[in-house]
């Protein structure tokens, strides 16, 4: 559509001007005679004509008069239903490009509309992304801490084990001390026993060697004083034992305390663990959906995008229509 104020008559004149200047016609020269005012396609279109009219008029010096008032008559019928023509057509093509136009307009917000949403979708997906890397930074100290954890529960049962078989040994040794000493204390009595039975067979005997008697009588109180002695002995011995035993089995009892508290922190860890997780999990799946969604938005901007050169190529296509229907009205008037 041409601007108003740029006529066919300026055109005209700085077409002229140029001329009498002796400068070569183009579109940019007329226009900047005109004072860079006006389209180029107006320019050209009445460039154009002028040409048209100049090889019309040259045409008509070389035809008849009754040819030429013949070709005017024509040429006015011609013109007369061509204007109503055009003027048709320009007001269904104004109308139609005013359409495409507007729909244009909307699909430029539309597409506005969804870069900017594509764009927060995107910001939203790179948040989730940095979500998900913390998370799984977290999820691998867990798993470094579990993996310790795990390696001192297995070092505090390797010592359990070791106390137990210590424990175990001191029994052991505390049960042949006992049985030392009732097998000790079984042969003191079959001893006593013996020397009884002994005593009271041989008592008349024994009163004629009074003296022999008596001296192994000493004899043996001196034996059952070391007994006594060796039996406080075995008696310190297995106190002593008994005590060790006792820390062992209180060191027993603080090492297992030690790994019921490690099992509660491995436990505790773990549930952890199995949370840091399920929320990985789900981060993935909406970074998936938001991914999807992303790429479903990119594929209606590029539909929208597509839509919108094929309707400006449309809206080009007719715009050339428009022009060639013009110059071919203006060429008729003129004839």
């Amino acid at each position: 559509m041409a601007r108003s104020g740029i006529t066919l008559h300026n055109v005209e004149k700085a077409k002229q001007a140029l001329l009498a200047r002796g400068e070569r016609i183009s579109i940019d020269a007329v226009r900047a005679e005109l004072g860079h005012t006006g389209s180029k396609s107006t320019i050209h279109k009445h460039l154009k004509h002028l040409e048209d009219v100049q090889d019309v008029a040259h045409a008509q010096v070389l035809l008849s008069d009754e040819l030429q008032q013949l070709l005017h008559h024509v040429a006015a019928r011609l013109n007369k239903e061509a204007r109503a023509t055009l003027d048709e057509k320009t007001v269904w093509f104004e109308q139609a490009i005013e359409d495409k136009e507007e729909q244009i307009a909307q699909l430029n917000e539309q597409v506005d509309a969804l870069t900017a949403q594509g764009e927060e979708q995107r910001e939203a997906c790179d948040a989730v992304r940095e979500d998900n890397i913390a998370l799984r930074a977290k999820n691998d100290e867990s798993q470094q801490a579990h993996a310790l954890y795990r390696q001192q529960i297995v070092a505090l049962e390797q010592q359990l084990s070791t106390v137990q078989d210590h424990n175990r040994s001191l029994e052991e040794k505390h049960h042949d001390a006992r049985q030392a000493l009732a097998h000790y204390r079984e042969a003191m009595a079959q001893q006593r026993e013996r020397e009884s039975e002994k005593h009271e067979q041989e008592c008349a005997q024994l009163r004629q060697v009074s003296h022999k008697t008596q001296q192994a009588l000493t004899a043996k109180q001196t034996a059952l004083a070391d007994a006594h002695h060796h039996i406080d002995t075995l008696k310190s011995e297995l106190a002593v034992v008994r005590s060790e035993r006792d820390a062992s089995i209180k060191s027993e009892n603080t090492t297992k305390a030690q790994c019921q508290l490690q099992r509660n922190t491995l436990e505790e860890l773990n549930k952890a663990h199995i949370v840091l997780q399920a929320e990985c999990s789900h981060l993935k799946q909406q970074c998936a959906k938001l991914e999807a969604t992303n790429s479903n938005v990119k594929k209606e901007v590029d539909a929208i995008r597509t839509e919108k050169s094929r309707l400006e190529g449309k809206c080009q296509s007719q715009q050339d229509l428009i022009d060639k229907l013009t110059r071919s009205t203006s060429t008729s008037a003129s004839k």
